[in-house]
């Protein structure tokens, strides 16, 4: 979106995406590399990252613990049925 932007008013508008997109790919690495005996538990971890990143930008805490706990109880009914 950024380049849009410099691009049609030639301007230099930096919105640090390059920098976040970045340490995401690197903490996601990271998380790979020590998940790397139990790579489904890569998944679980990232399921719940989702939940928390997701209940902060709603600035709404409630039912956090549930929704991290159902996502904890699905990745086990997950492996109990395999």
């Amino acid at each position: 979106m950024a380049e849009i932007y410099n691009a049609i008013f030639n301007t230099h508008l930096d919105l640090g995406l390059d920098k976040r997109t970045a340490k995401i790919r690197e903490e996601e690495s990271l998380l790979r590399e020590v998940c790397q005996d139990n790579p489904d538990h890569f998944n679980l971890i990232q399921q719940a990252v989702k939940v928390v990143k997701t209940k902060s930008l709603l600035r709404r805490k409630r039912g956090l613990y549930d929704d991290i706990e159902q996502v904890l109880d699905n990745y086990l009914r997950e492996k109990e049925a395999a």
